[in-house]
């Protein structure tokens, strides 16, 4: 199966994004999230992204819309 990546995009479910300090500066480490749903954010250009992680633990996390990189299978 090919993937397509594209950036500044509001990630849909199944897609995955890598997390870093750099997209989501409350971020503690690296790590890809494989989206399940999206939340809006009061402030704008941010998201909420609601997922679990490569380990299978769930995960919630703020990123800059505009700085996210997204894997869509495709």
């Amino acid at each position: 199966m090919s993937a397509v990546y594209a950036s500044g995009v509001l990630p849909l479910p199944g897609d995955q994004v890598p997390i870093s300090p750099a997209v989501a500066p409350l971020a503690v480490r690296t790590d890809v999230l494989t989206v399940r749903w999206t939340q809006p954010c009061d402030t704008p250009g941010w998201a909420y992204l609601v997922g679990t992680w490569r380990d299978g633990r769930p995960g919630r996390v703020m990123i800059w819309l505009d700085r996210i990189v997204v894997r869509r299978r495709c």
